[in-house]
């Protein structure tokens, strides 16, 4: 028997019982749900106070910065994402403004919106980042 025909046997032959006994997912436990609650919770509210704390700068990048994490840890509602606060409204529009003319503060836009899934903002920022750098395609 040539090596071809014997190979694909002798894998099918030994390698069946192995993938048999693989082992099958368990359903977490009530413990082990309350703890990644918790720590769902916990990024909630730190990314909540950092975004908060950067909102309060003047800096386009920070505010942009700041709408990333607010997007991020917003908590999603069903099967959409719920819509953004309106201070997060307010710093995207300010770093919009403020940072017309720095291509990380749009791509930190863009990163936003894709995150809080607007897709009318992400596009806009995109374009503003394409603006910037013609020459580039990322956008």
């Amino acid at each position: 028997m040539s090596v071809r025909i014997l190979l694909p046997l002798l894998l099918v032959a030994f390698g069946a019982p192995v993938f048999a006994q693989a082992p099958q997912e368990r359903e977490p436990s009530a413990a082990e749900l309350e703890q990644a609650r918790a720590a769902a919770d916990a990024w909630q509210d730190y990314a909540t106070r950092v975004a908060r704390a950067l909102g309060r700068s003047d800096g386009a990048r920070d505010l942009a910065l700041a709408t990333v994490l607010e997007a991020t840890a917003r908590p999603a509602e069903g099967a959409g994402i719920a819509p953004p606060a309106a201070e997060a409204t307010a710093w995207s529009e300010a770093a919009a403004s403020r940072g017309a003319g720095d291509a990380i503060t749009q791509q930190l836009l863009l990163a936003a919106a894709i995150a809080g899934g607007d897709p009318d903002a992400a596009e806009a920022a995109a374009r503003r980042w394409q603006a910037l750098s013609p020459g580039n395609l990322a956008p």
